[in-house]
């Protein structure tokens, strides 16, 4: 029997000591000898750490037969206690960067013998965190902006790591793209997460290191146009976001809501085109209800309702509910460069100045005098069939056209010489031509003015001449020709006003306008808040109702300044320049584009534009 061990194996240095001493012990009859460890390897580990990381270390010890000890007793030491520690569990803690010795010790169970194994290591310096910062400015992009992005690593002790390399990508791709780079493009409204990854210098990035950062697109528009109920905007990039009334599919984001449903914001159309220009319809009745525009390669593409035929893809329906599409159809593939939507039919200008048209040709719309072809309405008695032409015919006559506009009945074309022809039904004189007479073939408005733009609403058009002067004809019972009467007129008559316009829009029974400095003034009906300020005439449209509302042209109160306008049947939307849009007047259907469907309001409200 051997004498009690009178000191410890190990150095004071260690975090965790084996206990000393203890008495010799004799086997019992059968029981073999302790077993004595003859070595010891510290677990599988790399050659390098990271400065600043903690980790667990594992041992094995074994005897000289080759089996593995249990249960032995170990204790670790760091040759550089500065630079790295390990606690009496094996874990080791590092401080900074440079090279240590790890040291173990190992005594098998029962016995004296003591055995060591060491591993060398070396800290570096390794990325262990990213923070994704942009450049300036805040966490909201506007459509169409780009702004850059960059990061700051730093590794495991926190100190700033230069020369990170990150690879970066989006959450969100149809909100923003970014570049290799890190410079973020916004392209549609919403919400959108920026991630930076970690990728080199190599050896310097272990496991997975991102960092990320939150960003909202707002949208932003260049360009506004009002139907009856709906909106729709041309935003930053060529894409198209409505509002408003959704049956049918008008909205063009892929929902056929039913009828009367109110969408209170902006939703995105569903198509991946750069669009030019667009053109909404002026409802002809419940089973109306599209929208159609042009692209960057000069396509053309309808959606919504096509009851009569007027999405032109070739088919009809008047039932309820009626053919219709929620996503945008191609339907022209030639150089269509303008399109003009009316209640029940589509024109679209060709590069070349020629007038394609379909949908009903009942008062003559399309500019043909006949078609060979009809669609069935099943609501009347007997399957009434109405002329109509679910594909593109060309409008006769011969005239070449720079723009073309559309009212609820009328067309009108503008020639590159400024002179106005129109061709439709015509029921309330607004074509212009001094008679309320159907025109199957365009026909020049009256009184030889020349203008630069026209617009047209429920039965009336308006003009301006090539110095800005405004002009009106057609029905204006509720002064939405602005000349301070009650009276229709089938030939242009001046609005009544000193200031000169360079934009116009007619929407339901009232009317307005631009200034060049950016101040809106309106006329007609304003029994919705339409006119966006408070008046005290009343309209009787020469019948047996009343309607509040001014036969001049009154400013708005509380719009700021603007660069587009767009009336629709009981509101108007103005477009600022840095791409807002505010609306007032009626919002029974989501027309003012704020979230609510409830209560009309005379005061501008801004258009959602964010999530």
């Amino acid at each position: 029997m051997s004498a009690p061990i009178s000191r410890c194996l190990f150095s004071a240095l260690a975090l965790a000591a084996v206990a000393c001493g203890g008495s010799d012990t004799t086997s019992g009859p059968g029981t073999p000898p302790p077993v004595a460890a003859s070595a010891v390897v510290i677990g599988s580990l790399p050659d390098t750490i990271g400065a600043g990381d903690s980790l667990s270390v594992t041992a094995v010890v074994t005897s000289s037969n080759g089996s593995t000890i249990a249960s032995p007793q170990l204790a670790w030491q760091s040759s550089d206690t500065a630079l790295a520690r390990v606690d009496n569990s094996g874990r080791v803690t590092t401080f900074g960067v440079g090279s240590f010795t790890l040291t173990v010790t190992a005594i098998a169970p029962g016995t004296k013998t003591s055995v060591s194994g060491t591993k060398s290591l070396y800290a570096i310096r390794t990325v262990e965190n990213v923070v994704v910062t942009r450049s300036a400015g805040t966490d909201t992009l506007t459509m169409g902006d780009s702004t850059q992005f960059s990061v700051v690593a730093r590794d495991g002790l926190g100190a700033v790591y230069p020369g990170a390399i990150v690879s970066w990508r989006v959450s969100d791709t149809a909100a923003a793209s970014i570049s290799s780079s890190g410079v973020v493009l916004a392209r549609a409204m919403g919400r959108d997460t920026i991630v930076a990854t970690a990728i080199g210098p190599a050896g310097a990035v272990r496991g997975t290191v991102t960092g990320q950062a939150g960003v909202t697109v707002r949208l932003a528009f260049t360009k506004i146009e009002a139907g009856t109920e709906h909106t729709c905007g041309l935003a930053r990039g060529g894409s198209i976001y409505c509002w408003g009334e959704g049956a049918w599919g008008r909205l063009g984001d892929g929902v056929n809501y039913p009828e009367w449903t109110s969408v209170a914001h902006p939703v995105r159309v569903l198509s991946s085109a750069s669009f030019t220009s667009l053109s909404l319809d002026e409802q002809a009745d419940s089973r109306s209800g599209h929208t159609c525009a042009t692209t960057t390669d000069e396509a053309l593409y309808c959606w919504g309702s096509g009851s009569w035929g007027m999405l032109g893809d070739g088919a009809d329906g008047q039932g309820i509910p009626p053919h219709a599409s929620s996503i945008p159809i191609r339907v022209g593939s030639g150089a269509f460069v303008d399109v003009a939507v009316g209640g029940k039919d589509t024109c679209a200008l060709t590069a070349s100045g020629d007038v394609y048209c379909a949908g009903s040709n009942y008062g003559d719309q399309l500019g043909v005098d006949t078609v060979t072809t009809s669609c069935l309405e099943p609501q009347v008695p007997n399957g009434y069939a109405e002329s109509c032409s679910s594909s593109f015919v060309k409008v006769s006559g011969g005239d070449t056209f720079a723009r073309i506009y559309s009212g609820l009945n009328t067309t009108c074309g503008l020639t590159s010489a400024g002179e106005a022809l129109c061709w439709g039904w015509n029921p309330a004189g607004e074509a212009g031509v001094g008679s309320f007479d159907r025109l199957p073939t365009p026909t020049a408005v009256v009184g030889g003015l020349k203008f630069s733009t026209l617009t047209g609403g429920s039965a009336e058009t308006c003009g301006l001449t090539m110095d800005g002067t405004a002009y009106c004809w057609g029905r204006g019972g509720f002064g939405e020709l602005g000349d301070g009467t009650q009276q229709p007129s089938t030939v242009p008559i001046a609005v009544t006003t000193a200031s000169r316009f360079t934009q116009i829009s007619a929407g339901g029974d009232h009317v307005c306008a631009l200034t060049a400095a950016g101040d809106a003034y309106c006329w007609g009906v304003n029994s919705s808040g339409e006119l966006g300020v408070a008046t005290s005439e009343s309209c009787n449209g020469n019948s047996t109702y009343s309607l509040i509302c001014s036969t001049q042209p009154v400013q708005p109160v509380g719009v700021p300044k603007l660069i587009g306008i767009a009336a629709g049947a009981t509101y108007t939307c103005g477009l600022v320049a840095d791409g807002s849009v505010y609306c007032w007047g009626g919002n029974d259907r989501g027309q003012l584009g704020n979230g609510t469907s409830v209560v009309s309001s005379m005061t501008p409200v801004r258009v959602k534009d964010t999530p």
